[in-house]
């Protein structure tokens, strides 16, 4: 026998399907930049949820008989207080007042999916966005800019993307946080080998403390801002290129290299690197491969280059800097596998260049530090790193190819260009799918 049904329940089940909106009031919290439409909408409701920064806005716009209703600041908070509202059946039209654009670095778009599952019909009413206002103030057209937020767990992720996309060719504007100001994207701008890299800041758009400031990154990153703003990043001078000659790559004395191009071409290759993958490198001595297996993991990977030796992480760093790809470059100066207690990530590829523990190494990768489908790549210049690298790859189950290469570059030679041999070099790759 089905449990009795409450008269709550019936009155419930009866009602009118409930609606939300979610309404944008604009960047300048005072109302002057609020659309008709969201003022509408507003005047109408039955209760508007609002942070305390925004009464002021709410109250100007709401009828007398709309009760405002007081939400945390916090994500969590705010779904959570609306919910319960709904669910207890207070109100059939509410309101929920955000600032700027609910779909521009808001928690509008995911409120409005928390509500549809819940059953509730949902509305968004757009408003001016921060990005809006700080390009008109700019005068510049951003139809074809990069747009990327700094708010969140990602935004490291997006600051490294953010300089990545300005050296391919982007304008690029980002919001702020009080977790990442413009001063630390200048910072990271000047560590990543750009001191000159033009920005402007756009500080509490709308309101009577707007400021725009326009710098360069080493100048910026001595100053003080708002994290109330949107960052403009004009494009780079690029200095992304694929195959840099070896007589090109800082070598210092104190490390042997650089690997040679043909080889880092034929490794980059092998790997089967995508934009996004984290790589390991193993042995990244001056960091000419390090610099290939960037540019290949751009706009948003990583490569982990490790060695013992300070001169080759000095090295590594510099060559870096001058391809431009610090930013998607983590060194840490140790020998492997010890080192890999300091790692709490995993990898999709790593690469081996040279270890004095290869065995060690390549068991120790395979148990902690690789996930998915994993890619082992080892060059060895000796038959006794290579029969070891084949033979633990294969114990540990990985489907293992060969590459040897015999290169020869031409010479002059008087009136005639001859041929001139480079040492051989075994490449082995390890495969393991599904692991």
């Amino acid at each position: 026998m089905a449990p009795p049904t409450s008269v709550k329940s019936l009155m419930r089940r009866c009602r009118m399907p409930r609606r939300a909106v979610i309404v944008g009031l604009g960047p300048d919290g005072e109302g002057r930049l609020i659309t008709l439409e969201a003022a509408e909408k507003l005047s109408r409701a039955q209760a508007v949820f609002r942070l305390a920064k925004l009464e002021g806005i709410v109250r100007k716009f709401c009828s007398q008989e709309t009760d405002v209703v007081h939400i945390s600041h916090a994500a969590a908070a705010l779904l959570q207080s609306v919910a319960k509202e709904i669910e207890e059946s207070r109100y059939d039209d509410v309101a929920i007042a955000v600032s700027g654009d609910p779909t521009f670095a808001s928690l509008g778009s995911r409120l409005c999916r928390f509500l549809v599952e819940r059953g509730l019909e949902v509305d968004i009413t757009p408003g001016i966005s921060s990005l809006q206002l700080a390009a008109a103030r700019l005068r510049l057209d951003w139809a074809n800019s990069l747009v990327l937020d700094m708010h969140g767990k990602g935004c490291e992720e997006a600051l490294r993307r953010a300089v990545t996309m300005a050296e391919l060719g982007y304008l690029v504007f980002t919001t702020l946080s009080p977790r990442i100001k413009a001063e630390d994207v200048a910072g990271f701008l000047s560590e990543a080998g750009f001191p000159s890299a033009e920005l402007l800041v756009c500080e509490n758009l709308g309101t009577g403390r707007e400021r725009i400031l326009k710098s360069h990154a080493r100048a910026l990153a001595d100053m003080q801002t708002h994290h109330n703003a949107i960052l403009m990043i004009k494009p780079l001078d690029s200095r992304l290129v694929y195959g840099v000659r070896d007589q090109e790559i800082y070598t210092p004395k104190e490390v042997p290299g650089p690997t040679k191009e043909e080889i880092r071409a034929i490794t980059a290759c092998k790997a089967r690197l995508k934009p996004g993958h984290r790589v390991i490198e193993i042995g990244c001595g001056t960091g000419a491969l390090t610099v290939e297996l960037a540019l290949r993991v751009l706009p948003d990977g990583l490569v982990c280059a490790i060695d013992y030796r300070k001169e080759a992480i000095e090295a590594t760093l510099a060559n870096a800097r001058r391809y431009g790809v610090a930013h998607a470059v983590k060194t840490i100066q140790g020998k492997a596998p010890e080192v890999f207690s300091m790692l709490n990530e995993r990898f999709d590829v790593a690469v081996i260049g040279g270890t004095e523990n290869l065995k060690g190494v390549i068991m120790e990768l395979d148990r902690k530090l690789l996930a998915g489908n994993r890619r082992i790549v080892v060059n060895a210049v000796s038959m006794s790193s290579l029969a070891t690298s084949y033979g633990v790859l294969t114990a540990l189950g990985y489907e293992v190819e060969v590459v040897c290469s015999f290169i020869a570059r031409t010479r002059r030679l008087k009136q005639h260009l001859v041929f001139s041999s480079l040492n051989p070099v075994f490449t082995v790759v390890g495969e393991k799918v599904g692991a």
